[in-house]
């Protein structure tokens, strides 16, 4: 699937999907059969253990290895340490037809994977937390992210895209009534369910880290008047609420890792949303520095947005401290 090195955007999504469908299997497959040899890779800067499962390690073989099969040569940033080499059995890979659909310098390239986000709560069994999640990052920018719902029942992965003029490879340009020229993104979502939450609850609430919220709760009730904070486990599922209009924000002040939020950073901006850090800036996703200090903001809107980063304006957020994936 690599052609005088470079790759197909509509392969690379296909791929994912596929991997995300078995990858799903192997996690729901550990839960069910209760071998999960929890343990400890590490506390949260709060002093909250970071487990780690027999999950974690099968889904992100999935992951890493099947994506070199496809790929040879993409460069990967996973959560996970390096898995041993081994052949994925991939019978097809999901066809996606994309209206742009760029052939992309395999150099320019980077994909992280979130091989089990939440695996505190998959610990927990609070499943419905629980995704994998896999971004297509060109050149710093997060253009493709995939998400997976191991144990929602009956529902596919949503994925998404939003490509500006330098990724899709081609003008998107439009010109307005006057003849202004803009540029424009080219966001698509698919796989999403409708939300059967009630607009006015959810207006009021913004989605928080469970176990890395940090002053994540204060900064709710002292900043943002008229919100509460929805505590929740993965960021994977938070974003996924904004999307679904079950939550209006979703807001982090600790640091975080870029497999993280990058396909939910895809994805909010997939459906017409906004994910920057506290001061409105967009994240850039790079694989030898993955820590990201700035605070997150995601919103379904883009006025939304603007009132959250007004309000959040004061909030301190540490400077980087240049930590590197160990």
């Amino acid at each position: 699937m690599v052609k005088d090195g470079k790759v197909r955007l509509s392969d690379l999504i296909g791929a994912a999907i596929h991997l995300s469908e078995i990858a799903a299997h192997e996690i729901t497959e550990v839960k069910l059969t209760g071998v999960e040899t929890t343990k400890v890779k590490g506390q949260t800067d709060e002093g909250v253990d970071e487990p780690v499962t027999l999950a974690d390690a099968r889904s992100n073989s999935v992951f890493v290895n099947g994506l070199r099969q496809l790929f040879p040569g993409i460069d990967i940033l996973s959560e996970e340490t390096e898995p041993e080499v081994k052949e994925i059995r991939i019978s097809t890979v999901n066809d996606v037809e994309l209206e742009h659909d760029p052939w992309l310098d395999l150099k320019d390239l980077l994909v992280t994977v979130d091989p089990l986000d939440a695996t505190k709560e998959f610990t927990e069994n609070l499943l419905h937390f629980v995704t994998t999640m896999v971004c297509v990052v060109h050149k710093g920018k997060p253009i493709a992210g995939i998400i997976n719902e191991p144990f929602a029942k009956d529902e596919a992965a949503i994925w998404g895209i939003s490509l500006d003029e330098e990724s899709a490879g081609r003008s998107i340009n439009t010109v307005d009534e006057l003849g202004q020229v803009s540029v424009e993104s080219f966001n698509d979502l698919h796989g999403l369910q409708a939300s059967l939450e009630g607009a006015e609850a959810a207006f009021e609430k913004v989605m928080i880290s469970r176990s890395h919220t940090g002053p994540g709760a204060n900064v709710v009730s002292e900043f943002l008047p008229g919100k509460k904070p929805e505590f929740a486990g993965g960021s994977g599922y938070k974003a996924l609420s904004v999307i679904r209009g079950q939550a209006d924000a979703y807001v982090h002040v600790t640091k975080i890792k870029s497999w993280d939020v990058c396909a939910a950073d895809a994805l909010v901006h997939a459906a017409g949303g906004m994910f920057t850090n506290l001061k409105g800036e967009r994240l850039v996703y790079v694989k030898d520095d993955p820590m990201i200090s700035g605070g997150l903001v995601a919103t379904g809107d883009v006025p939304a947005h603007g009132w959250y980063l007004e309000k959040l304006a004061p909030v301190q957020m540490p400077p980087s401290d240049g930590h590197k994936k160990k």
